[in-house]
C-alpha cells in the first residue's frame, strides 16, 4: 500500500513526493521510501540509482522527503515505507530501544561535510575552545557535533570545552558564520567554496582525513521487511543500480550536471552548468571520493564510531552491530555486478 496524502503529512509535516519517470515494465512493483528532505550534490549517484534505475527494471519508487533524520528512521521503525535513508545514530539508539531495523547499505562513503572558520578568530582546533568563539552544529548529539568530538579527542582536546549553539540547516548556518554571530560552522563541501568568496573563511579540518572509517548515510529498512526473498533481490538490484551509477558519476562530469539538475534540492539547481559545478565535483571525486567502483560496509568502521556516540551521549553502546548491519546483500550485488 501507497502512503497517502494524509498519511505522509502525519509522519512529517511538508513531506513531497519526488516525481519518478514511467517505468518500462507493464505493471511495475510499488516501492516506498523516505528520504531526507534536501538532495545534495554527494547523493546524486544514489538518488539516480533509485529514480532511474529502478524503474528500468520495473519497481516504481514513490519517495517523501522528511526534515528530520529522527522523524525519517521513526517512519522505518512504523513500518510506513520498504526502506529508506537514515544515520548510524537514529538507527542504532533505535534498535537498543528494540527495533528491528537492518543497515542493508550506504548512501555514499565518508562525508562532504566539512568545518568552516572565521580565520581572523580561528586558525586551530585549540581555539575552538576558547569560550570567545561559538561552534553551530546542527544539534546536539547528532552527526556534526558526533564528528566534531571525534576530531577534538583525536588530537587531544576536551569537546565539552567547546561553546556549541544549534542552528539547523546549513544554509542557517552560513549566514550566522557571515553575520558573525558564530565562529565556526558544519557545513558541505559546495558551500564552502561559496563561503571563501565572502571573506576570509577557511576549512579547520576535512573529515575524510581525520576520520578515514567515517560512516554518514545509511540504506535501512525492517528485519520483517527483509526476511522476504522478494524484498532482498530489490535491495541487491537497488544496491548494483547504485554501484553503477558511483562509476558514472565518478567518471563523467556531464552526467553529474544532468543528474544534479534534475534531483538536487538547491535553489537554481536545474540551471546549473558543468562550468558552475565543476568545482564541486572535482572536490567530491578527487578529494572525498564518496562514490567508490564497490562498496564497502564494514562493521569495523561503525564499531570505531560506537565510542564517539556514547562521548555524545546519543547511545548507550549496546546494541549488538552484527544484529543490525547486514553486508550480505552488498556482497551479493558486488558478485553480481563485478
Amino acid at each position: 500500500m501507497l502512503l497517502s496524502r494524509r498519511e505522509t503529512l502525519k509522519l512529517a509535516a511538508g513531506a513531497t513526493v519526488l516525481p519518478v519517470g514511467p517505468s518500462r515494465a507493464a505493471n511495475p512493483i510499488p516501492l516506498r521510501v523516505n528520504l531526507l528532505g534536501y538532495g545534495l550534490g554527494i547523493h546524486m549517484p544514489t538518488t539516480a540509482a533509485l529514480f532511474e534505475g529502478m524503474p528500468r527494471l520495473g519497481y516504481a519508487p514513490e519517495a517523501h522527503r522528511i526534515e528530520q533524520m529522527q522523524t525519517l528512521t521513526q517512519t522505518l521503525v512504523a513500518g510506513t515505507v520498504d526502506l529508506g535513508e537514515a544515520d548510524p545514530i537514529t538507527t542504532l539508539s533505535a534498535a537498543e530501544a528494540g527495533a528491528d531495523l537492518k543497515v542493508i547499505g550506504l548512501w555514499y562513503r565518508s562525508t562532504d561535510l566539512v568545518f568552516v572558520v572565521d580565520a581572523n578568530r580561528v586558525r586551530t582546533l585549540e581555539d575552538l575552545t576558547n569560550p570567545r568563539n561559538l561552534t553551530a552544529v546542527n544539534n546536539k548529539g547528532d552527526i556534526s557535533d558526533v564528528m566534531l568530538i571525534g576530531v577534538l579527542l583525536k588530537h587531544g582536546l576536551d569537546p565539552d570545552k567547546v561553546q556549541l549553539a544549534e542552528i539547523g540547516g546549513s544554509g542557517a548556518r552560513v549566514h550566522g558564520l557571515l553575520a558573525g554571530r558564530v565562529q565556526a560552522v558544519a557545513v558541505h563541501l559546495d558551500q564552502a567554496a561559496d563561503l571563501a568568496k565572502h571573506g576570509d573563511f577557511q576549512i579547520l579540518f576535512k573529515p575524510w582525513i581525520e576520520l578515514p572509517g567515517w560512516v554518514n548515510e545509511l540504506w535501512v529498512t525492517r528485519a520483517s521487511w527483509l526476511n522476504n526473498k522478494a524484498n532482498q533481490r530489490i535491495v541487491v538490484e537497488l544496491l548494483k543500480s547504485e554501484m553503477a551509477c558511483f562509476r558514472q558519476a565518478s567518471a563523467d562530469l556531464n552526467w553529474f550536471v544532468s543528474v544534479y539538475q534534475k534531483y538536487a534540492t538547491v535553489p537554481d539547481a536545474k540551471t546549473a552548468t558543468a562550468e558552475a559545478l565543476g568545482p564541486l565535483w572535482r572536490g567530491l571525486v578527487e578529494q572525498v571520493n564518496p562514490w567508490p567502483p564497490v562498496i564497502e560496509m564494514r562493521i569495523e568502521d561503525f564499531r570505531s564510531l560506537i565510542p564517539l556516540y556514547k562521548k555524545a551521549g546519543v547511545i548507550k553502546g549496546t546494541v549488538k552491530l552484527e544484529n543490525v548491519i547486514e553486508p550480505s546483500l552488498l556482497q551479493q550485488a558486488v558478485s553480481e555486478l563485478g
